[in-house]
């Protein structure tokens, strides 16, 4: 875009007003429809943070299960050796 001759910026901006009002139409329509998030970014954030938590806990109780399992396995076994 040519700033130095204020004549021929006017023309390039006369030449490209339709692809410039386009983008900013476009960019209009992606702002209405993401306006939740664009206020409160925590929602995203919440939303990660209680994933993770629930991934972990998930590991936890698989851990717990298959220890208690592990355990039971080893029971009997000492119980016929006596």
């Amino acid at each position: 875009m040519p700033y130095k001759d204020p004549e021929r910026k006017k023309e390039w901006e006369r030449l490209h007003r339709g692809r410039r009002s386009a983008r900013r139409r476009e960019l209009r329509q992606i702002e209405a429809a993401e306006p939740e998030l664009r206020q409160n970014p925590q929602i995203v954030e919440g939303g990660t943070s209680g994933l993770l938590i629930l991934v972990g806990c998930v590991i936890f109780v698989l851990a717990l299960f298959l220890y208690w399992k592990d355990r039971q396995d080893l029971e009997p076994s000492l119980t016929n050796a006596a």
